[in-house]
């Protein structure tokens, strides 16, 4: 009998409050854990499948570097799965593409 699919639908948590300039949240709609990494403020958090994260930025849009994590857990530019811009007061969810890659949407 299979296993249900986790839920991979952002949770928008309590905690989650988009109505702050320099605010942004992400999610986790992929099946593996992820790695972000903020440009502008050097901080970098690890996402499992369907958890969210909320940040804040000194701007508003930020440049993220989304990885996977690579050997002994490190990143780097082979390692590498996208690097987008966030514009603040938005909530972004990430999911798996065709090909291996990922995509990003505000939701």
């Amino acid at each position: 009998q299979p296993q249900p699919q986790p839920q991979l639908q952002p949770q928008q948590s309590q905690q989650l409050r988009l109505d702050q300039s320099g605010r942004f949240a992400i999610c986790n709609g992929t099946s593996e854990v992820l790695v972000f990494f903020v440009e502008q403020t050097d901080e970098e958090f690890r996402l499992h499948p369907g958890a969210d994260q909320n940040f804040l930025a000194p701007s508003g849009s930020v440049d993220v570097r989304i990885n996977r994590p690579g050997f002994l857990g490190f990143t780097s530019f082979r390692t590498r799965l996208a690097r987008v811009r966030l514009e603040h007061q938005n909530f972004y969810n990430v999911t798996s593409s065709p090909g291996g890659g990922v995509s990003i949407a505000i939701v």
